[in-house]
């Protein structure tokens, strides 16, 4: 391998080589720092991005609100609001004690659309999430509608394919959740959560799900399982190439 391929030694070479390492050394970690700032930025932008088209989904495909519904509503829009908000708060320097709190509390709200929000925003923040309150969030506690749906005349489909979708979107949150979860500690102390998941119709759960399980130092994917992947679309076998490595 040669210096140029190696970012590491062709730092160390700049380094050894410089009149002053410990400026050129001061100068290379104030680079990183700025590259990592960056890409925290780029990466809360997308996140807040997708949140907020989210929320604005949410409020525009709203039916006209009742009086008895249109004061829960507006109370989730405006939490939901402030969580993404704290974005750039996050970027500059932890979130204070309280903040963290309110937010932490949201996952176990009983809106789903404060969930997903919540999930999404703490883990773009660096804060860990218990995998146990994860498991709830996906699995057990009950998915809302979070706006009115007119059902009468349909049957309750709307209803039903509202919370279906609005369960999907959490399932995403989740899965990303678990991906930045194992690409940060490289260990899940419940890897069955993440196969679960991987069984999953929605493609883009499959994906966080394989990008996950490539980042598990421990873990093997199994014959069969590697042989789905592989019968799986072109987009997730390039998500699972990490995964896919371990089993050669």
């Amino acid at each position: 391998m040669t210096h140029d391929s190696d970012p590491f030694m062709a730092a160390a070479l700049l380094v050894m080589q410089s009149d002053d390492p410990a400026a050129e050394l001061l100068k290379l970690a104030r680079l990183e720092s700025s590259r990592r700032r960056r890409r925290f930025w780029i990466k809360y932008c997308s996140v807040a991005a997708l949140l907020l088209i989210g929320v604005g989904a949410l409020w525009l495909a709203a039916e006209r609100p009742s009086e008895q519904s249109a004061p829960e509503l507006g109370s989730v829009i405006e939490s939901a609001r402030w969580v993404i908000q704290l974005g750039p708060k996050a970027r500059h320097g932890p979130l204070s004690t309280e903040d963290e709190a309110k937010v932490r509390g949201y996952l176990r709200s009983e809106s789903g659309l404060l969930r997903r929000v919540a999930v999404g925003a703490l883990s773009t923040y660096g804060l860990e999430i218990d995998p146990t309150i994860l498991d709830e969030v996906a699995f057990e506690l009950t998915e809302t509608l979070d706006h009115p749906v007119v059902v009468a005349s349909h049957g309750g489909e709307h209803a039903a394919d509202a919370l279906f979708t609005n369960h999907q979107a959490t399932l995403r949150a989740v899965a990303v959740a678990i991906w930045i979860h194992c690409a940060r500690n490289h260990s899940y102390p419940r890897v069955e959560t993440i196969e679960r998941l991987l069984a999953h119709p929605d493609p883009e759960i499959r994906k966080s799900c394989c990008k996950a399980l490539g980042h598990l130092t421990d873990y093997m994917p199994t014959s069969e399982l590697r042989a789905r992947i592989e019968a799986d679309t072109a987009e997730i076998r390039r998500a699972a190439r990490r995964l896919l490595s371990k089993a050669k």
